[in-house]
């Protein structure tokens, strides 16, 4: 209590101790890094290895199933997941939630030393066991050609040209997603082989161990040729060279044809009926959101491109956090408009005043604490102010009314009660900080924003406040004196006439309040249980994405399945039109459409401008296109889905699942 009297005594350095921590708490601000959510370590590891010219069902027998036994098998695993596609073996392995870094370090440990023992057959590449990094895409742009007549080629190097222009912009982590890959096939006739005396395999073989295996990916030996394809341009195979039985050396070009092709990639897309190529920029460690989205727009803006190709941003995460720190702002300014008022009925302006002074003091001195823990601010910690913003201006009210003229008590009334307040709240929010696991990571950002601001809003309470109220005029308390009498005086009248009437009842009829709260706290568990009042785990919020997911069962003709996606694609855009005619407004921004590989599963992304300024709500369109489309008879299933609750099945394979 000796810094409060002190600081009271000396109103210079309370204001001192203000200003630095304005200027420290906005010098970390700038300094903080800004991002949409907490970088978090992935709870699952990925498992690869490959076995060239085996097929895909020969893989899974002989290898797949024996390492995910072998993974399903370890502690601390939750579930496995495997897929077989172009001769690559890709196992995920999820470990239970709850584990610490230590136990998620040891699990990687016990996998990867369990991995290495097991006998993979001959030709196989060693396995190969790594930590998923998280990644977080921010920003997608789609390249599309609005003739439809555009050769392939052309979209994809204009693709190209458009990705390094955002990597030459310091966006480093710039990909495009859905592009086919150029494929090198080596064609050997039989009579090259017999003119030097070379076999298939021993040509086979060379090449493979002169190549990486990522860069492989299949062959196939037959009685005339050896066809190899390779995931790269034969421009870098050149060096290659073949070594004959006599000991002579010969490049790879003199004795084999190479002829380039593009595989089939593991999705089509399509944007508003025209075929698209993704581009997507995800979230660099070294740079924050809002620097990022300013390099977005303006590389976006010096991008030229002529007729037909058009580049659209179809999906800005970045505004994700504009919007929340918007949604911030206002309700901060709202909030302190609200107390000033408030405050201004019962208390001295001057009170009012410095009260609300102390909120956004608090704030910004919180961001202290954030420079030195490494804290980032993004949705879950800029979510935590929004939650605290209404408890720091408790502790500055009741000082600022102790210290009212009517009261003589002294300051040192209120150290325990304010100190205690601010404890037992710390204490609440503090186990949120030892939560293992992913979401620990990500919930630990809500304890430090709320133990921070009840630190520096106690500081704020208990050095800053009082020197600042301590010496009050009479002058200032008579400019505001009819209207606090007046406000005075109903309150009297509320609290006498009706309050303490009623308080005297219910005392009297202690059994009678009892049974009531009793009773509505059993009605209230009856109208949950009988489902009058659903339980969900997720709400069901709008969302600015409109899904329409099309899938046809195992062994189903993929070409009617084309047809009858195209039919739903052409349904879904007269659809788009005739809401622009009927509204005179842009109701749906673009529709994407994307196949997977095996031609046996859709969606379709219908993205809303601005779906809660619009006329049409994301709920609505859905309602409407739940009655325009009809499930083909062919199909597994026909989903459509508007809000965030719904599982993302974009991009998603079938993949077996194994619990322990």
């Amino acid at each position: 209590m000796f810094m409060t009297t002190w600081f009271e005594a000396h109103k210079v350095a309370a204001n001192l101790l203000m200003l630095s921590l304005w200027v420290l708490g906005l010098t970390a601000l700038l300094h903080s890094k800004k991002e949409i959510i907490p970088a978090i370590e992935r709870s699952f590891f990925i498992i690869e290895t490959r076995w060239l010219g085996q097929d895909n069902q020969a893989i899974e027998e002989a290898i797949c199933k024996p390492l995910e036994s072998i993974a399903a098998k370890q502690q601390w695993v939750h579930k496995t997941e495997a897929i077989v596609q172009k001769q690559l073996c890709h196992i995920i392995v999820h470990n239970e939630f709850e584990l610490s870094d230590e136990q998620r370090e040891s699990l990687f440990n016990q996998l990867r030393y369990q991995l290495g023992s097991f006998q993979l057959p001959k030709g196989a590449s060693e396995i190969s066991i790594f930590k998923q990094s998280p990644e977080i895409m921010l920003a997608r742009y789609t390249l599309s050609d609005e003739s439809g007549q555009l050769d392939y080629q052309q979209l994809l190097n204009n693709a190209e040209s458009i990705k390094e222009q955002f990597l030459q912009a310091g966006l480093h982590d710039t990909r495009i997603r859905d592009a086919k890959k150029i494929e090198t096939h080596i064609n050997i006739s039989e009579y090259t082989l017999n003119q030097y005396q070379l076999s298939l395999s021993t040509v086979s073989q060379q090449i493979q161990t002169a190549l990486k295996p990522s860069n492989l990916g299949s062959h196939h030996l037959d009685d005339s040729m050896v066809n190899i394809r390779i995931d790269q341009q034969h421009s870098n195979i050149d060096n290659i060279t073949v070594r004959t039985p006599t000991q002579l050396t010969l490049p790879l070009s003199v004795v084999a044809e190479f002829e380039d092709s593009f595989d089939q990639p593991w999705m089509q897309s399509k944007v508003n009926g025209k075929p698209a190529l993704s581009i997507s920029v995800y979230q660099t460690e070294n740079l924050s959101i809002d620097d990022i989205q300013k390099r977005l727009y303006t590389t976006q803006k010096k991008i030229n491109l002529q007729p037909p190709l058009k580049l659209t941003l179809i999906q800005d995460n970045t505004l994700f956090y504009e919007n929340r720190i918007t949604l911030l702002r206002n309700n901060a300014l709202l909030g302190l408009a609200l107390v000033f008022f408030t405050l201004l009925i019962f208390l001295q302006m001057k009170a009012a005043f410095w009260v609300c002074v102390g909120i956004p003091t608090a704030f910004i001195s919180s961001f202290i604490s954030f420079y030195f823990l490494g804290t980032s601010i993004n949705m879950v910690s800029t979510f935590a102010f929004l939650l605290i913003i209404g408890v720091i201006v408790d502790d500055a009210i009741m000082v600022a009314e102790h210290l009212s003229d009517d009261n003589n008590q002294p300051l040192n009334t209120l150290l325990k009660p304010l100190c205690f307040a601010v404890i037992t709240t710390a204490i609440s929010f503090s186990p949120l900080l030892f939560i293992p696991g992913a979401e620990g990571q990500l919930v630990k950002q809500i304890p430090i924003v709320v133990i921070s601001c009840l630190f520096f809003s106690l500081i704020e309470c208990l050095c800053i406040l009082p020197a600042h109220l301590k010496n009050k005029s009479n002058r200032h308390m008579k400019r505001h004196y009819t209207l606090l009498t007046i406000s005075q005086s109903y309150l009297t009248k509320i609290s006498e006439r009706l309050y303490r009437p009623f308080l005297e009842k219910c005392l009297q009829a202690r059994l009678t309040v009892l049974s009531t709260f009793i009773g509505l706290f059993i009605i209230s568990l009856s109208i949950v249980a009988s489902g009058w009042k659903p339980i969900t785990l997720h709400s069901n919020i709008d969302a600015e994405i409109i899904t329409v997911d099309l899938q046809f069962p195992d062994g189903a003709s993929p070409d009617i399945f084309s047809q009858k996606f195209a039919q739903i694609e052409t349904q879904v855009m007269a659809y788009k039109n005739k809401l622009e005619q009927t509204t005179r407004q842009v109701e749906v921004a673009n529709i994407r459409s994307q196949v997977l590989a095996s031609g046996l599963q859709g969606s379709l992304f219908i993205t809303l401008p601005n779906y809660y300024q619009g006329n049409y709500s994301s709920q609505k369109i859905a309602s409407e296109l739940k009655i325009l489309l009809n499930k083909p008879e062919q199909a597994k299933s026909l989903n459509i889905s508007h809000s965030f609750s719904r599982a993302n099945r974009q991009g998603q394979a079938q993949l077996r699942l194994h619990l322990n």
